[in-house]
C-alpha cells in the first residue's frame, strides 16, 4: 500500500509544481529541508486519525526498576502488551491507568497488568523483576534533509504526494513576490484528501465495542 518515491524525484516534482526548474536560488540541500517539513505534516495527519501506518514496537524488558524510559523520538503511544509465550507470539495487553487509579497497585510487585505514562518515563504495575514488555508506539517522522537522491519517501498515497508536492511548493514560491492562493488551495484540498483515506482505509471494519478479558485491575467501586 505504500508509495515510495525517491528524493531526487520529489525534489524535481516540486521545482516543476513551484515553476522554478531553472532557478538555483534555492539549492538542493534547501529543497530537501522543505520536503523534510512539509513530509512531517503529511506523517502526522495520518497519525492523527489513528490509522495504525506507520506503527512500530520497542522492547522493554522488565528488571524491577521503578520506571523505563520512554523510546528516543516517540511522537504517540497505542499501548502496551505482555509477551506470555514468545514461541507462540502469545500476547495480554495491559491495561492504562487513569491519574486517579494510580494508587491501586503502587508498591506491589509481580506480572504488570497496567502501565501509566509520566513524563518520558513508562511505569508497570506490578513492578515486574522479570518478562518482556512490547511498547506500540508512532515515531516522530524521519529526518530527510540528509537523504541521498536515490533514497526512498513513503508519501502514503495519491493524495499524500500531492500534499507534499504543493505544500513544498507554496514554501518555495513565498520566497518570491508570488500569488500563493492556488498553491494553497491545491495543498489544503490534498491534505483533506489524505486525512479522508487515513480514516476509510479499513471500510468494512468498523470499530466495535469488545469487552477486555485481561482485564484485571483491583478497582473500588468495581461493578464485577
Amino acid at each position: 500500500m505504500a508509495r515510495r518515491l525517491a528524493m531526487s524525484v520529489l525534489v524535481k516534482r516540486c521545482k516543476r509544481r513551484a515553476d522554478k526548474e531553472n532557478d538555483d536560488h534555492i539549492g538542493t540541500p534547501e529543497w530537501q529541508a522543505l520536503i523534510s517539513e512539509v513530509f512531517g505534516e503529511l506523517y502526522e495527519t495520518v497519525a492523527e486519525t489513528g490509522m495504525r501506518y506507520f506503527e512500530t514496537e520497542s522492547t522493554i524488558t522488565a528488571t524491577g526498576a521503578a520506571s523505563y524510559t520512554e523510546p528516543d523520538a516517540l511522537l504517540s503511544f497505542i499501548g502496551i502488551d505482555f509477551i506470555v509465550n514468545a514461541a507462540t507470539g502469545e500476547r495480554r495487553p495491559l491495561r492504562e491507568l487513569m491519574v486517579q487509579e494510580r494508587h491501586a497497585l503502587s508498591g506491589q510487585t509481580g506480572e504488570a497488568v497496567g502501565y501509566a505514562f509520566v513524563d518520558d518515563q513508562i511505569f508497570l504495575y506490578p513492578r515486574p523483576s522479570t518478562g518482556t514488555y512490547k511498547l506500540l508506539h508512532v515515531p516522530q517522522s524521519p529526518d530527510l534533509t540528509d537523504y541521498g537522491d536515490a533514497d526512498l519517501v513513503d508519501v502514503v498515497c495519491a493524495a499524500g504526494e500531492a500534499f507534499l508536492v504543493w505544500g513544498v511548493a507554496c514554501l518555495a514560491k513565498d520566497k518570491g513576490e508570488v500569488n500563493l492562493e492556488f498553491a494553497l488551495m491545491q495543498r489544503d484540498r490534498s491534505a483533506k484528501r489524505l486525512a479522508e483515506w487515513a480514516v476509510l482505509r479499513a471500510l468494512n471494519e468498523p470499530r466495535r465495542p469488545m469487552v477486555d478479558q485481561y482485564d484485571t485491575l483491583p478497582m473500588e467501586g468495581d461493578y464485577r
